[in-house]
């Protein structure tokens, strides 16, 4: 036999081993999806702790996915470390279709403004939805005298030392928002970060700080009282709770939407079939109605966008929050 037969024996041997190997798995595949959900429980992790927007998203979603799925949905509540406790779990979970990830906007802002991130928020997950997101409110105390943002980065700027902010809290969404106003409006602000945004906002109303950059809840109703003067808000379009308040972008600040999001992922190498299935019952749940109407009381915009949708939106995330976070002289913390 030719040295050139016996490769070419060698090599259709290979083939055919490959071959047999890929229909294999192509076999399990179907098997596994076939017997998928079966009586086995589907938990989704939720990077805080009970109570909050994205346990209230995660626990919505758990209970009106199960009819549409046909398994049962359990929260698995893993709080810690600026969430990277829960999303590296998700990371590291099986991808066998049994376990869900909801994360906060953390998921794209920790690789920019911590050392110890052991996930990729692009090479880790498969993008289910891009569920709600919510806007960040930039508001004053009406002691200053100044009712339009206009005016406060007049004032800002007359006193570029006396000034200080509050945000929920170092690296959070409301911080980096008010480090991008700065940049772009060019006034100094001094950060006093607070455990959460009730006490950040309550800081403006015992005068503690000038000015509080926070989520809608509790802002909105402090507005609305009277209590605080709303300057903008950063979503691409004004709340319909604060219809006075307008975005940055009507202010003049080009490429300012600032959200916080709450989306599902699996982790990567889920069945494309099951991540599929996911992701249109999360948006038929999301776009009912009821829910539509629920989440927008507690200062969430549904989305209820798709794979495409979410995985478009991390892209562009992840450079932004670094770039940010560099401008910003945000060093990253070690969790």
């Amino acid at each position: 036999m030719s040295m050139k037969s016996l490769v070419g024996r060698k090599k259709s041997r290979r083939m055919a081993a490959f071959g047999f190997s890929a229909a294999l798995a192509t076999v399990n595949t179907h098997a596994a999806l076939a017997a998928w959900p079966a009586d086995k429980v589907i938990r989704i992790i939720v990077t805080n702790q009970a109570g909050g927007p994205t346990d209230e998203v995660a626990r919505l979603l758990a209970n009106d996915m199960a009819p549409l799925i046909g398994g049962t949905f359990i929260v698995e509540n893993r709080p810690g470390a600026a969430s990277n406790i829960g999303i590296t779990a998700g990371a590291r979970a099986e991808p066998d279709g049994y376990t869900l990830l909801l994360a906060p906007t953390s998921i794209t802002v920790n690789p920019a403004i911590s050392e110890k991130v052991n996930y990729d928020p692009v090479k880790d997950f498969e993008p289910i939805s891009l569920a709600v997101t919510s806007p960040v409110v930039f508001a004053i105390s009406p002691k200053l005298g100044v009712t339009t943002l206009a005016g406060y980065v007049e004032l800002a700027k007359k006193d570029p030392d006396k000034l200080n902010y509050s945000s929920p809290g170092v690296g959070t969404v409301p911080h980096l928002a008010a480090e991008l106003f700065k940049q772009r409006a060019g006034i100094q602000m001094a950060h006093v970060p607070h455990a959460g945004n009730a006490p950040a906002a309550q800081s403006v109303l015992t005068g503690a700080v000038q000015f509080n950059s926070g989520s809608l809840q509790p802002t909105q109703g402090l507005i609305e009282a009277g209590q605080m003067v709303g300057l903008a808000v950063s979503g691409a379009q004004r709340w319909r709770g604060l219809p006075n308040v307008a975005t940055m972008t009507e202010l003049g600040y080009k490429e300012f939407v600032i959200e916080s999001m709450f989306s599902l992922f699996a982790p990567a190498k889920t069945p494309p079939d099951i991540v599929d299935k996911f992701a249109k019952a999360a948006q038929t749940v999301l776009k009912r109605p009821e829910t539509v109407k629920k989440l927008n009381d507690s200062g969430l915009e549904v989305v209820a966008g798709g794979p495409d949708v979410l995985r478009a939106r991390v892209a562009h995330e992840v450079p932004m929050w670094r770039d940010l976070a560099q401008k910003a002289g945000i060093k990253p913390a070690r969790q």
